[in-house]
């Protein structure tokens, strides 16, 4: 009778938990979207081709996730590339021309081909993708939507150009404002998220909180080390990063966008091209 109580207990601890959680993760937004590349994916709405795969892995975390001795958070375990990058560059830019650091080197260490998507720190994934990565499992130049290359600015138009690793100051802010730039950052002291909020001040032009109107969603800007143009560390601890405008884990609105938005010129908009409200999250215009 204690063995059977044993097994009683343990199913109920281990065994259903377990089943439940095999079931939940297939169909989680990410084993949906194409940053599964678990062996056993398979095509979806928000995944229509499997471009890139892993021979015989089968855990969808593990090629960017490690438990245990990861280089940086959120445990990360993919090998970071070395790469100097080309930085955005234009017209109307009125920050340092940063390399990319935080969450934009965790993106491009797969995404710029100089490092192998399954080259973890912990031993190697041999991944598969006929025109999409090499023998060595590096993405190649000409799978288009995937490759970035190391030119942030983009000469040759494979994606969108928007700087990243970009310190947003309280003087990057007021100089977009006194320079009249059609895209000026927004001061967050006249949006909807209120003094104490997201680490608010009152007065501070801190803009980790961002938003026009009641309801919209808030996107805090990811963090980065660089600051504004004397190079100290960034006081506001605000940036824009990849993660900014992207949800690695969830391609519900395609190209893992945050929100919803049109792809065939890439307006900022939600779904009408002159409300701008995707960008009107950190810009006024």
């Amino acid at each position: 009778m204690n063995k059977i109580l044993k097994f009683i207990v343990f199913f109920l601890l281990f065994a259903i938990p377990t089943v439940i959680k095999a079931v939940d993760i297939q169909n989680a937004p990410i084993a949906k979207s194409p940053h599964n590349l678990a062996s056993w994916a398979t095509t979806s709405p928000n995944r229509p081709v499997v471009k890139v795969k892993a021979v015989s892995e089968t855990q969808i975390c593990k090629f960017c996730h490690v438990p245990h001795g990861a280089i940086t958070a959120p445990l990360w375990g993919h090998k970071l590339s070395t790469a100097v990058y080309h930085t955005f560059s234009s017209a109307t830019l009125r920050s340092p021309r940063n390399q990319p650091d935080k969450g934009s080197k965790l993106c491009l260490s797969c995404h710029d081909g100089t490092v192998a998507v399954g080259d973890m720190i912990k031993g190697n994934i041999q991944v598969v993708g006929i025109n999409y990565v090499d023998v060595e499992g590096k993405i190649l130049p000409t799978a288009v939507g995937i490759y970035f290359g190391t030119d942030i600015n983009d000469p040759a138009g494979n994606h969108p150009s928007h700087p990243v690793s970009i310190a947003v100051t309280d003087a990057l802010i007021a100089k977009k404002i006194a320079d009249g730039d059609v895209w000026r950052l927004r001061n967050s002291t006249n949006n909807i998220c209120g003094t104490g909020k997201y680490g608010l001040t009152a007065g501070s032009t801190n803009i980790d909180c961002v938003g026009g109107v009641a309801g919209e969603p808030i996107y805090p800007l990811r963090p980065t080390g660089y600051a504004g143009y004397n190079g100290s560390y960034n006081p506001d601890g605000t940036g824009v990063q990849c993660a900014t405008c992207h949800e690695p884990h969830n391609n519900q609105y395609g190209n893992f966008m945050r929100e919803r938005m049109s792809f065939t010129n890439w307006s900022c908009a939600h779904f009408n091209a002159s409300n701008y409200g995707f960008c009107n999250h950190c810009h006024n215009r």
